[in-house]
């Protein structure tokens, strides 16, 4: 029990109030209600992008970067900084790295137990709580706890790999009506964590096991299809 500081517990939405109170609206749920035995919480929103804000920001990414002369245009054209900025990649990132560590603090500093969760739980969640353990623990900066981290925070919580990496889209079996409506569900999210990850690495280079090449491969694996772990939902 990490909660040393009275029966208060903090309620982590990763979701903007905006966002939470516009699920509510649509689906009658979504949000913790004080009537409902949530008067000790507090509630905290993250304003983290969902997973259609992320999508569209990895394609302008992608596009920017994806042209053989761009690291020419970096060098030589003053706007393609502004350009890389508007994408919106690395306001995204801002927002997982202060929300993970708000949470750091929240549990390894004030010693409040947290509940955190978006949606459906298994794509901003998974971000955030797998970013905070990464932060807090070690052991999670070692190969062996990395590996830990992945399979329990993304694999077995039910991250949607299959629908998050188009896999669904592609497979021979689905026709072309279900493959247009299944392309929205299509975003880089654990490819974000990834990035979240190399950004603390950066800053922290000795506090970790590996380095980049592992990153790498992760993110290259989750596309390649080639094992069952990051093959379905």
């Amino acid at each position: 029990d990490n909660n040393t500081n009275g029966t208060e517990l903090r309620i982590v939405d990763c979701r903007s109030r905006m966002a939470a109170l516009g699920n509510k609206l649509a689906h009658g749920a979504g949000v913790e209600s004080r009537d409902h035995g949530y008067e000790t919480c507090h509630v905290e929103h993250q304003d983290m992008p969902n997973i259609h804000a992320v999508s569209a920001s990895f394609a302008q990414l992608t596009e920017l970067c994806s042209s053989g002369t761009h690291r020419a245009a970096a060098a030589s054209k003053p706007s393609w900084l502004k350009d890389l900025e508007s994408t919106g990649w690395f306001e995204q990132l801002g927002y997982l790295l202060a929300a993970a560590e708000r949470l750091v603090v929240a549990m390894g500093v004030d010693r409040i137990s947290c509940l955190v969760h978006c949606s459906d739980g298994w794509d901003r969640t998974t971000q955030l709580v797998s970013l905070a353990a990464l932060l807090l623990d070690p052991y999670y900066r070692t190969i062996a706890g990395f590996s830990v981290l992945v399979e329990r925070e993304w694999v077995r919580m039910g991250h949607q790999f299959s629908e998050r990496s188009g896999h669904r889209i592609y497979s021979s079996h689905v026709g072309v009506g279900s493959a247009v409506t299944e392309q929205k569900d299509v975003s880089p999210i654990f490819v974000q964590w990834l990035d979240a990850v190399w950004q603390v690495m950066r800053q922290f280079p000795t506090a970790f096991e590996f380095n980049e090449d592992l990153l790498v491969l992760l993110g290259s694996e989750v596309y390649s299809c080639r094992f069952r772990t990051f093959a379905f939902d």
